[in-house]
């Protein structure tokens, strides 16, 4: 199978929307960072707050990983 490579349009659209779900991942990802710290220092601490925090940085890490790409 060829494969072609995508016009420049296509090329920053693409660029666009990794930017995009870049943002929203980092956004979250500080927001969850505080929510987690904040949670350990309570009496009774839970786990899913750390367990969010690392599932949003493994998205953001991926996604970044895709985005470098287009550089």
């Amino acid at each position: 199978m060829i494969r072609q490579t995508p016009d420049h349009s296509e090329y920053r659209r693409r660029r666009t929307v990794l930017e995009s779900i870049l943002g929203f991942l980092s956004f979250f990802s500080v927001v969850a960072l505080v929510q987690a710290v904040w949670n350990v220092l309570q009496e009774d601490p839970a786990v899913w707050p750390s367990l969010l925090l690392a599932a949003l940085l493994v998205a953001t890490w991926a996604v970044w990983r895709q985005w470098r790409r287009y550089d």
